[in-house]
């Protein structure tokens, strides 16, 4: 679950990122001048780890999406009434769901 939670984190600040780049290439913040000037020789090392850690982390994430459908597809019946209800509903409800689970077997745990 730490994973999931972690791609997904990941996936956001990256979404994050790229919307301030954009913005800042189109209000003039970020000049293609000052861009082309920058050394990039100073920095291929760091790329290179970049990149590397960025392929580990979409293997992962390929195992943790096939690992989900698996879980998914043993766990979730299909409802008939539920299909008019967004994917996004229902993936809401799925995961409050996971979460009152949690929280009641830590409770069942802790108070035997």
């Amino acid at each position: 679950m730490r994973i999931v939670k972690a791609t997904l984190v990941l996936v956001f600040m990256l979404t994050i990122a790229g919307a301030g780049l954009y913005t800042g290439i189109n209000r003039g913040w970020l000049k293609r001048e000052m861009l082309d000037q920058l050394d990039m020789s100073r920095y291929r090392g760091q790329i290179s780890s970049a990149q590397s850690q960025a392929n580990i982390l979409a293997d992962r994430s390929q195992g943790v999406s096939s690992q989900a459908q698996q879980v998914l597809g043993t766990y979730i019946e299909i409802n008939e009434s539920d299909k008019n209800s967004s994917p996004q509903e229902k993936a809401f409800e799925y995961a409050r769901y996971l979460y009152c689970q949690q929280v009641t077997e830590e409770w069942e745990n802790t108070h035997p």
